[in-house]
């Protein structure tokens, strides 16, 4: 029995000797690390596990090689089950779940930790499936077996582990295999080494990677020393690169990451063109049309302005006369001032006269009431009438030259302002108990507040006097218009119009609130009470209304246009204004003499209103009245003259006083009744000194304007001299211009229809860039996808760039222990053989040292395994 032994282990030491030599085919010897600093113990870790037939822990005992280098001892912790002095008889000192060991004189130290199995945790597990011509097999049924015997290995990444051995432990499987007793070997993806009569076989596993081995043998009689398992950190020389090598997977993910999304980035702008191209395109699209409507109707444009140039040039040659004729009226106006003047010295000396007439008519009068008549008062009377006749004819040939039919034209044209005067005159002379000097201040007022009312139509914001005042009053008075027209609207509402103005604003009373009806109808009924009959524009200023009450106002601002130029609102501001008069006059002539003036002005307001118009014909035909009248004094004058011949004669009178004195006694009987004639006669020269004195007022009105209407007349050349020049300099510019875009036409048209080509020619071009860049962005994300996706399925499959055999190494019993300076997890499935299960030796079971064979055998393969080790870097 113990020859037997002795062969079948003679067997494993040969089958190991293959194994190891497979092993140090893959593995290159691991750099020496030189270490500095203060002095520490260095330790070498290699857990051995023995594993059932199927690949489940079974036995699992750790061996430490301990080198002190001058520490005087070594603790290490973990949860041992029993602690094997394997160099001496030295016993540890246990305590807290730690041992130490002193340090041995012999050089260096090994113990042996045996372990719980359930509670080891190695890089990967192992499932071992076993066939038998294709049909799954239990092991212990298996050993000796003939035909094609299958072994499937699977080997898992265990997710529980550290990561320094996630990332870092690599993983060999081998297999020895007798050849002599197999007639057929197949392994896939494997490596194999022949030693003799035994052949390895060898498969690998990165870090993290999944292994499924399969290995077919023929045989007669099947047996195997079982599946050897070598877990080691991958720390040879020429894995120091694979630590750059992750870095540059790294950085290369990174900056392809980060560089196509700056891609992507100017590949979406260069998309987001299309939407901007379609719009430049609809814009050349319009530029187009516009450019053929132009060009379609230039030669309207062109003939449109050649008529008005000529119109310009016929402008300019009908200008040129005008100009002459003002100088013309010019001196009309020079011409008629002198006879006016001449008129108005003439008219002051019969005046004078006239009154020393009418005196003496009343003298006459009386005497021939009861008095007889002597020839000297004959004779005075008769010198006194031969002034007055005199005086009169020289009158009567001035009125005649004024009023004309020749000069009536010329009358006509300052006839507004003359009569205007002429109403404000008889207002200041004809008012009870106001002075001529309060009339004239009275009168400046007026044509102040006339003004002030003009000016604050055309711009309500002036500070010149009486215009803030007009203003306030009458938009106080507006608003207090359209106050009571609100409260009769409330009172009586017009619900039609209402209605109809909602349907002007599109709005659907069915849709709206109570409240928003109410406001409508309320508002529509009041503005019809202010005078606005025109149902669009009472609906204008109710959506302006509303519009203003939406954004927070109250409506006043909207409804202020409307309300003031309504017919309530037009008749409020003229009492607003005639107010503002009433008091300004009240201020300058005191409320009692200021009532009485105004009363005058209010009956010739209209008259200086309309007399403005110079062109109105109502003024013209009273311009020809007054000529009529001043005709028909001329004619009263000649029959004055034709009366009074026979007075002035003084045979005459001679002859009268005789004849006088001859019938004195009949002149008795109609004393009385030539009493009464003087008197009349007196009134009737009373009347002509009144008209007189209109004329004299008359005249010093227009002598008041003749420098005024001189200087417009002047005016009025210069203002034509620059239009003729205007027009004709611009007829000019015109026709250059004209000219010019007629021959430039053509060359802007063909431009532009070259320019829209070349346009649309570009957008086309761009589009198609547009779509070639899409499809560029696909491919681009379809790259970063590709190198993405790979990267990923290699980091899935396996750690392999997440070695680092400058990494930290771990303990394999604590994490309380320091680093070692190797580690190795050695596992080997349990023996198929037709032989005694006594005669098998675990690799976890490590007996005592002995001179015996076996003793031997055992020193041969731990010397074998040292070997390993120190292939592997395990070892000093």
């Amino acid at each position: 029995m113990r020859k037997h032994s002795v062969q079948k282990m003679m067997k494993k030491t040969a089958a190991y000797t293959v194994l190891l030599s497979c092993l140090t085919t893959n593995i290159l010897v691991a750099p020496m690390t030189a270490y500095a600093g203060q002095a520490t113990a260095d330790v070498d870790e290699t857990l051995y596990l023995n594993l059932d037939y199927y690949g489940n822990v079974s036995d699992a005992n750790v061996v430490k090689g301990i080198n002190f280098n001058g520490t005087s001892s070594y603790t290490d912790f973990g949860d041992y089950l029993k602690i094997t002095n394997m160099t001496d008889e030295q016993k540890p000192e246990i305590k807290n779940g730690s041992i130490t060991f002193e340090k041995n004189k012999n050089g260096k130290f090994f113990f042996q930790g045996e372990l719980k199995p359930d509670k080891i945790k190695a890089p990967w597990t192992f499932d071992i499936t076993y066939k038998l011509n294709g049909v799954v097999t239990d092991a212990d049924k298996i050993a000796g077996a003939s035909g094609l015997v299958e072994m499937d290995i699977d080997c898992t990444p265990n997710k529980s582990v550290s990561k320094y051995m996630q990332d870092n432990m690599m993983l060999f499987v081998a297999i020895p295999v007798d050849i002599q007793k197999c007639y057929s070997v197949d392994a896939p993806e494997s490596q194999t080494m022949t030693l003799g009569q035994y052949t390895g076989i060898v498969f690998t596993a990165l870090p993290g990677q999944e292994g499924h081995f399969q290995v077919r043998l023929g045989t007669d009689q099947f047996e195997s020393v079982g599946a050897i398992f070598a877990m080691t950190p991958g720390t040879v020389g020429a894995l120091n690169k694979i630590k750059d090598l992750k870095d540059l997977k790294d950085d290369f993910r990174d900056d392809t990451n980060a560089m196509l999304d700056d891609f992507d980035n100017v590949l979406d702008d260069v998309t987001d063109v299309s939407a901007q191209l379609k719009i430049t395109n609809q814009i050349l699209e319009q530029l187009q049309s516009g450019k053929n409507k132009i060009h379609g109707n230039a030669q309207v444009i062109f003939d449109g302005n050649d008529v008005a140039i000529q119109d310009l040039r016929d402008l300019n040659g009908t200008l040129t006369p005008l100009n002459d004729d003002l100088k013309t009226a010019q001196w009309m106006v020079y011409d008629v001032n002198q006879n006016l003047n001449t008129l108005d010295s003439d008219l002051m000396d019969s005046s004078s006269k006239l009154k020393s007439l009418s005196t003496k008519l009343k003298r006459l009068g009386s005497s021939m009431s009861g008095t007889s008549i002597d020839n000297l008062q004959i004779q005075d009377m008769s010198e006194e009438i031969h002034g007055v006749t005199s005086t009169l004819g020289k009158v009567n040939t001035d009125i005649k030259n004024l009023t004309d039919s020749e000069n009536r034209k010329d009358f006509k044209a300052s006839a507004s302002e003359v009569i205007t005067n002429a109403a404000l005159s008889h207002v200041k002379n004809h008012t009870e108990g106001v002075s001529s000097e309060e009339a004239a201040a009275a009168e400046e007022v007026v044509k102040k507040v006339q003004r002030a009312a003009e000016i604050a139509q055309q711009n309500p914001t002036s500070t010149e006097e009486y215009v803030p005042e007009i203003v306030a009053k009458c938009k106080e008075a507006v608003e207090d218009a359209f106050a009571e027209a609100q409260r009769a609207a409330a009172t009586s509402l017009d619900t039609a119009l209402g209605t109809q103005v909602m349907t002007a604003l599109s709005m659907n009373p069915t849709q709206l609130d109570d409240a928003t009806k109410g406001t409508i109808i309320v508002l529509s009924t009041a503005l019809q009470n202010m005078g606005i009959t025109d149902t669009t524009t009472i609906a204008k200023a109710v959506g302006a209304a509303l519009t203003d009450m939406a954004s927070g106002g109250d409506g006043s601002t909207a409804l202020a246009p409307y309300l003031s130029s309504s017919p309530k609102g037009q008749e409020v501001k003229e009492q607003a204004v005639k107010a503002v008069l009433a008091q300004a006059t009240a201020t300058t002539l005191g409320r009692d003499k200021a009532s009485a003036y105004l009363g005058h002005v209010n009956d010739l307001s209209k008259l200086q209103s309309d007399a403005k118009d110079l062109e109105n014909t109502a003024i013209g035909k009273n311009a020809s009245q007054l000529a009529d009248h001043v005709n028909g004094l001329t004619k009263a004058i000649d029959e004055i003259l034709k009366a009074t011949d026979g007075l002035v004669d003084s045979d005459a009178a001679e002859n009268l006083v005789d004849y006088i004195n001859s019938v004195t006694s009949d002149l008795n009987e109609i004393m009385e009744n030539g009493g009464a004639v003087a008197f009349d006669a007196a009134k009737t020269l009373n009347t002509l000194r009144s008209v007189i004195s209109d004329i004299d007022e008359l005249i010093g009105i227009m002598n008041a304007y003749y420098g005024d209407v001189q200087k417009t007349l002047e005016d009025s050349e210069n203002v034509l001299t620059q239009i003729q020049k205007t027009s004709g300099d611009a007829a000019t510019a015109l026709q250059n211009l004209n000219s010019t875009l007629r021959s430039a036409e053509p060359d802007f048209s063909a431009a532009a229809d070259n320019s829209f080509k070349v346009g649309h020619m570009a957008i086309d071009n761009t589009n198609k860039i547009v779509d070639d860049t899409k499809d560029f962005k696909s491919t681009g994300r379809n790259l970063r996808d590709t190198i993405n996706n790979k990267l990923d399925e290699e980091e899935a499959d396996n750690n392999f760039l997440n070695m680092d055999p400058e990494a930290t190494k771990v303990s394999l019993t604590s994490d309380q222990n320091q680093e070692p300076t190797s580690i190795a997890i050695i596992c080997r499935s349990d023996e198929i053989s037709v032989d005694d299960d006594t005669t098998k030796t675990l690799d976890a079971e490590v007996p005592d040292a002995s001179t015996t064979l076996l003793g031997r055998i055992k020193a041969v393969f731990v010397k074998l395994w040292n070997t390993v080790r120190s292939l592997l870097g395990m070892d000093d």
